[in-house]
């Protein structure tokens, strides 16, 4: 059985590299436009397809997919800057660090599926009664004075329990947190 790998990077010279070593009778590399991806019918894509992304200009594009649309196959994700130390909730997908070998990426790809389910969890704390309210706000749209006032608490509180519940979903901020873990936020807060 033959496995299609299909590399999103805009670094042709990465997407070279990535070939020559991954290439052979079973595994077929070949390049696509993350435009081109996004476009495709999901009834053409492959439940044992790979996508490996090493970019930086598409990952919030490549979040909302995951959240919304997910591929049929295995991602795994590299992102190009440090900065985008983010935690992927999904059991499919594949986080590697920016530096990654291209011996890792060949680990994660011929990794058994059996093996690389983890159950999403929650390992840092069960979010508090007023980390689900401020959290639950927050998401609604209301700014952080406005929670302030509607729940009768310090602004200084708000933004603290809002810290807390932020960092025990892995995240700093929200746009780090809802893209990903929309499944997980709704497990969180009911």
């Amino acid at each position: 059985m033959s496995i299609n790998i299909k590399v999103i990077t805009e670094n042709y010279y990465f997407f070279i590299g990535i070939k020559e070593y991954l290439q052979n009778d079973e595994r077929e590399v070949s390049h696509i436009d993350f435009h081109e991806l996004n476009s495709t019918p999901r009834n053409n894509l492959k439940s044992d397809d790979v996508y490996i992304f090493y970019t930086l200009n598409y990952i919030n594009e490549i979040l909302l997919l995951i959240s919304t649309n997910p591929l049929p196959g295995r991602l795994i994700v590299i992102p190009v800057n440090n900065r985008s130390n983010f935690n992927i909730a999904f059991e499919k997908n594949i986080l590697l660090d920016p530096h990654a070998s291209v011996k890792n990426i060949l680990d994660k790809i011929t990794e058994d599926f059996e093996h690389e389910k983890q159950p999403i969890d929650l390992q840092k704390g069960k979010l508090t009664k007023r980390e689900k309210t401020i959290l639950t706000h927050t998401i609604n749209g209301m700014n952080a004075t406005s929670i302030s006032q509607f729940l009768c608490i310090s602004i200084k509180t708000v933004y603290t329990h809002r810290r807390n519940a932020f960092i025990k979903l892995g995240g700093r901020n929200m746009f780090e947190v809802w893209p990903v873990r929309k499944e997980v936020l709704r497990m969180a807060i009911y």
